[in-house]
């Protein structure tokens, strides 16, 4: 049986939970999930046909026809994850920090007051292994996605909990960019395709990213990012507000006069923010677009895509 082990740092802080949101676990399940919705959103770049995909997510995934998952993951730690929890109280999150507005939901002032998270720092290995070499392969670029684009836990498009992926041994080694030229280069070869985006959120000839400016650590990062976030949606102000459902909803925008005919609809962004820590632990914001249809009575965001493409020049 053939091996991957790739390891992974915690960036920025991550509130990931099982069913007792208060306190903070490092959770198996959420990863494999994490690693399937890669998986799946590469899988658009390589394909552009949803039942080929929907064959394959069930050949190496498994499903009730097809059996267990021909790729067996294990989680392992070196560190005491005890040591590395801390606990965030909603009362220094105010509505007008830039926490509380890429963070909200987290904690609440009434229903969930405080909140444990793992603290950045933390590492943590996966060890994946299959009897089917193709299988395992198959496993190398959504590993790569989690660690270069992605996050785990509550609010991790909004760049909580982001991860970087350290080193990736096994079948084929590699390791991580050491600086923004090396990331960009690793992006561009992760994110190529040639088909035009479909009915879900995925990689397409339309996806477009971002690499901020250089910080001296994750915290800078996320904190210059976050206030851009920021600025550029209340800037969205007026009749422009409708823009806003571009980074995802429901979204109560308040529209004086006109009721908002989207408000109590629910899509997941489509922009991904994201922090990047080199291995001198300096850092860098990366925001991704990953376009598909939008609503199933609605192809693209009002106004389109553009208004994203505004914002990843602002990153």
């Amino acid at each position: 049986m053939e091996k991957i082990e790739a390891t992974f740092r915690v960036v920025t802080p991550m509130f990931m939970s099982g069913a007792d949101q208060s306190k903070a676990e490092l959770r198996l399940p959420s990863i494999k999930g994490a690693l399937r919705f890669w998986w799946r959103a590469l899988a658009w770049s390589r394909y552009g046909d949803l039942e080929k995909i929907r064959e394959e997510e069930a050949r190496l995934f498994g499903n009730t026809d097809e059996g267990q998952s021909k790729v067996l993951m294990r989680l392992t730690t070196a560190e005491n994850l005890e040591s590395f929890l801390g606990k965030q109280e909603a009362k220094k999150w105010g509505p007008n920090t830039w926490q509380g507005y890429v963070g909200y939901g987290l904690v609440d002032r009434k229903l969930r007051p405080t909140r444990q998270y793992i603290r950045p720092g933390f590492t943590f290995s996966l060890l994946i292994s299959a009897r089917d070499r193709r299988a395992l392969e198959e496993m190398e670029s959504p590993l790569k996605a989690l660690g270069l684009l992605g996050g785990l836990g509550g609010r991790s498009r909004k760049s909580w909990g982001s991860l970087t992926l350290m080193k990736m041994e096994g079948i084929k080694e590699w390791a991580a960019p050491k600086n923004e030229q090396e990331l960009r280069k690793s992006l561009e070869n992760l994110l190529q395709s040639e088909h035009e985006s479909g009915r879900y959120t995925g990689i397409s000839n339309g996806t477009a990213f971002a690499i901020g400016k250089t910080y001296p650590d994750a915290a800078a990062a996320q904190g210059s990012l976050a206030q851009t976030y920021r600025d550029f949606l209340k800037a969205l102000g007026g009749g422009n507000k409708t823009l806003r459902e571009t980074f995802g909803l429901p979204r109560q925008l308040g529209m004086r006069g006109n009721r908002y005919k989207n408000a109590n609809e629910r899509r997941a962004s489509p922009i991904f923010l994201h922090i990047h820590e080199f291995p001198d632990r300096r850092a860098v914001p990366v925001v991704t677009l990953l376009p598909g249809r939008f609503l199933s009575h609605q192809s693209s965001p009002s106004g389109g895509w553009q208004t994203a493409q505004r914002f990843l020049n602002k990153v």
